[in-house]
C-alpha cells in the first residue's frame, strides 16, 4: 500500500512541483496558529486576563480546530 501511495499522482505532484513548499508553509502557519491561540486561550480561561470576557474567547475555538485540520492535511502530505 505504501508503494502505491508513493507512486500516486498526488505524491508525484508533491515531489515534482510546488506541493512540498506549499505543504510545509501551510503546516508552519497552522502550527503557529494553534500554538498562538492556545497560548492566549488557556491562561485567559483560567482567569489570567480578567479584562477579556470569556465569551469572546469562545470565538477562537473554531479557528483552532480549522488550524488543526490544516495541520493534519499538510502533515499527511509531508509524510
Amino acid at each position: 500500500m505504501l508503494e502505491w501511495l508513493a507512486n500516486s499522482p498526488f505524491a508525484m505532484w508533491v515531489d515534482e512541483s510546488w506541493g512540498w513548499p506549499l505543504a510545509l508553509t501551510v503546516h508552519a502557519l497552522g502550527m503557529a496558529t494553534v500554538v498562538g491561540l492556545m497560548f492566549h486561550h488557556r491562561p485567559a480561561s483560567a482567569g489570567a486576563f480578567p479584562t477579556i470576557p470569556y465569551t469572546s474567547l469562545g470565538k477562537l475555538i473554531p479557528l483552532i480546530w480549522i488550524a488543526v485540520v490544516f495541520q493534519a492535511i499538510s502533515g499527511f502530505t509531508l509524510w
